[in-house]
Parts: C-alpha cells; sequence; structure tokens
C-alpha cells in the first residue's frame, strides 16, 4: 500500500498474519509489529511494543484516512492485483516472524480453507499460527516441525486448485 503524509507518499507492505496483528515494513526498513486492540465506528487503537495509540479514521475516495493527535496519514487503496499478490495470491506462505515451528497442522494435498492454521512458529515464548492467506491445496509444505524458520522465509505453497474458500 502507498502511506501519504501531505505530499510525501512511502511504499509499505503491510501483512494480516491473523488475530488483529499485523507486520508492516517500508523500503530498508525492519519489519514492525502491530495489534489492533480496538475498531469502532471512527476510532481503531492499535499497539505497537506494548505502547497504545488511538486514531480517528474515515473511509474516503483516497483510501484509510488516519488522523491520530492531528497528523494526518491516508493508506491508499492498492490495485486488485497488487491486493491478491499480497493477500498470497502467489501461493507463498511465508513466516510471520522468526523462530522455531513447533507444529505442522497440514500436508501436501490437504485443501485448506482461508485462514486456517498452517503451521504454529514459536518466537518470543509465544506461539504465531501462520494462516492460509486463500483457500486452496496445499502443493508443499516446506519445514517440518522442530525446524528455525526466518521472518518472511517460504514455509508452504498454495495452488488454488480446491479451493474451499476464493480470497
Amino acid at each position: 500500500v502507498t502511506l501519504r503524509e501531505h505530499e510525501h507518499a512511502r511504499a509499505l507492505r503491510v501483512c494480516h498474519l491473523g488475530e488483529g496483528r499485523f507486520e508492516v515494513e517500508g523500503a530498508g526498513a525492519e519489519p514492525v509489529g502491530l495489534r489492533v486492540v480496538s475498531w469502532g465506528e471512527d476510532r481503531v487503537v492499535v499497539e505497537h511494543d506494548g505502547v497504545r495509540r488511538a486514531l480517528w479514521w474515515a473511509s474516503t475516495d483516497e483510501g484509510l484516512a488516519l488522523d491520530e493527535d492531528g497528523r494526518a496519514f491516508t493508506f491508499a487503496e492498492p490495485s486488485r492485483e497488487h491486493a491478491e499478490q499480497a493477500e498470497g495470491g502467489d501461493g507463498l506462505v511465508r513466516a510471520p516472524i522468526g523462530g522455531r515451528v513447533t507444529e505442522v497442522r497440514v500436508a501436501p494435498g490437504d485443501a485448506v480453507e482461508r485462514g486456517e492454521a498452517l503451521l504454529v512458529v514459536e518466537a518470543m515464548k509465544m506461539e504465531h499460527r501462520v494462516p492460509a492467506p486463500r483457500g486452496g491445496r496445499v502443493v508443499r509444505i516446506a519445514v517440518t516441525a522442530g525446524d528455525q524458520v526466518t521472518a518472511r522465509q517460504i514455509v508452504a505453497e498454495l495452488s488454488a486448485d480446491g479451493a474451499t474458500e476464493d480470497a
């Protein structure tokens, strides 16, 4: 997505990790983890590194407008093609965080639904589910329980064949 603040624009990659968690990464920067604590009619509360921030939001013709204490930002809507790619449209599933794979819940050939947990990665004494970004069939699992993975490492591949839910 593109983030605009006045005349300045930055390209960001936003990855939904499930359960209100997101990873945001800009060019040349380390990924940042965010958690949506609450989402109301015109206000959202997000948490980063234990610090909560309240932002006012509105849907506009330009995208999602946010305001934090007078600083206005707009997230421009990506094209549908770009959105499908960002949501796993290429079929590749990546680890949301570096850590140790504690459980693999599917096998090649299994049909999965969007959001279904494919595997679990433990990092910083927390378990992170790795959800299917779309419905489909598991082509391959690139890791086994006990493997160490890095953030954004490919851990599985899905095909649209046998999809149980459209993305």
